[in-house]
């Protein structure tokens, strides 16, 4: 009598992960651009029209609240696009999308809060290499201090890892903040470091995707073309960059999600 031996869960690479991102974007391009665009166009314009001007208090408030909703907007259409095949108009994406709007933020607010430890290291380092340049500190203490200061970040490295995909769990699975967020743990449980090394992965094509758009900008600024060149970048990343990313952690949500036959992670899986 034999027993078969169930293989673990092959998850998606890298490269399989970009590689659908990019398709999906080529393929229902103009919708997603639509419905950036919608919001971006006028929210850079408005900040391109204030640094001309003069600083607006209240400018950067306006553009963080329209930015969160247009970008529950686009992850609902690419939900919506991933379970029926169709994408919605602008209008679907921004109504039927507002539902999961107060969720999307306290998730948010919450995974702010766990880069508390980063942007103390990120003070500390500031301050110290500040501090170093004034009183000429040797390159070996600036060193150490740099090092402390990445040990200080990690936690919210990791933290980010565990509960990262909790932003798709509250648009895609419907779910409270809460729910969302000890949903997303559990499925990093023996996932821990090849999630990780996917994050790094998005981190790379992110940068890829900004060269040339770099290089543009690079172009428009050399031609003494500030503002349309400051302008041109805010755009274009938006425009590309946060589809993909979008799309990226979506697959990766989805594949990892446990099947219908497949139980739930529980602790004792965890590997990491």
């Amino acid at each position: 009598m034999t027993t078969s031996i169930k293989k673990p869960h092959q998850m998606i690479t890298a490269r399989e992960l970009a590689r659908s991102a990019f398709t999906e974007l080529r393929s229902g391009w103009k919708r997603y651009v639509a419905i950036v665009a919608i919001v971006i166009v006028p929210v850079d314009l408005l900040a391109l029209t204030s640094s001309v001007t003069g600083e607006d208090p209240t400018l950067s408030t306006y553009s963080l609240i329209v930015s969160l909703i247009m970008n529950v907007a686009l992850i609902w259409a690419i939900v919506q696009k991933d379970h029926t095949g169709v994408i919605p108009r602008v209008g679907a994406a921004y109504y039927e999308g507002s539902i999961a709007i107060v969720r999307f933020f306290l998730v948010s607010a919450a995974l702010v809060l766990m880069l508390a430890p980063a942007a103390l290291g990120g003070a500390i380092y500031v301050a110290a290499n500040t501090a170093g340049i004034n009183s000429a500190a040797p390159v070996g203490e600036q060193l150490l201090i740099g090092i402390v200061c990445l040990l200080l970040a990690l936690p919210s490295f990791h933290l980010l890892i565990r509960f990262g995909l909790a932003l798709v769990a509250v648009v895609d699975g419907g779910m409270r903040p809460l729910a969302a967020l000890r949903y997303a743990r559990r499925l990093t449980f023996g996932k821990y470091w090849r999630l990780a090394g996917r994050y790094i992965n998005l981190f790379l094509l992110i940068i890829l995707i900004a060269i040339p758009i770099s290089i543009g900008t690079f172009i428009l600024a050399f031609l003494k073309l500030v503002p349309v060149a400051t302008l041109f970048f805010q755009l274009a990343t938006t425009f590309t960059a946060l589809p993909i990313m979008n799309m990226y952690l979506l697959h990766l949500y989805h594949d990892i999600e446990p099947k219908s036959k497949e139980p739930e992670p529980t602790a004792s899986e965890e590997a990491a």
